[in-house]
């Protein structure tokens, strides 16, 4: 069983989380697009019981592109988001929404965010861009000791934590905008 401790925070501008990485010997992976389709039942009972099952198509700078199947579980308790987390590779984004169908759940939303790779300290450290959004920076690691260390080198320990999804957040927003798209893309920063 995979367990994902993550803190997410929100950032105003990306460059300084970077600068500091650098200096630190962070060591960048690489810059994805990620399209985000998640899925539920007529119903929406995977949302109501704080739960998610998404695909992901991940294409990077270097041209090469996953498709990646993730179910993730309710949050638990405290400051740090953390949540069972299944992940699996898959061959094809159509015959897995084919499946899903079949099984009774449909795409409900689609979101397009920019994606910046890092590791350091034993933690994946994710500096995100999203449409309507702004920045974010994502710290995941194997315990909540890991990720508040990296959070505070990061010179980022006075940021409150976020622990809604990106989904949820993007909702409230277009909740609050009136608008009622069903898919949020990164040429869609201007709405």
């Amino acid at each position: 069983m995979g367990l994902e401790i993550e803190a997410k925070l929100k950032i105003d501008s990306p460059g300084e989380v970077r600068r500091v990485l650098d200096c630190l010997d962070g060591e960048l992976v690489g810059t994805v697009i990620q399209t985000d389709h998640y899925f539920d039942d007529e119903a929406g009972t995977l949302k109501a019981s704080d739960r998610a099952l998404r695909i992901r198509l991940e294409s990077g700078e270097d041209g090469k592109a996953a498709t990646i199947v993730t179910f993730k579980g309710a949050k638990k308790g405290g400051s740090f988001k953390v949540r069972r987390e299944l992940e699996s590779r898959v061959e094809s984004c159509e015959s897995l929404s084919a499946i899903f169908s079949a099984l009774g759940f449909s795409e409900r939303f689609v979101i397009q965010k920019s994606r910046q790779l890092w590791r350091f300290e034993d933690c994946h450290v994710c500096i995100d861009r999203l449409p309507l959004l702004g920045w974010f920076v994502e710290i995941e690691g194997e315990s909540e000791e890991k990720v508040a260390s990296v959070q505070q080198q990061l010179a980022l320990g006075g940021l409150s934590h976020i622990r809604e999804s990106y989904l949820c957040l993007l909702e409230e927003r277009m909740k609050e905008a009136g608008l009622s798209k069903t898919e949020i893309l990164l040429e869609d920063s201007g709405l």
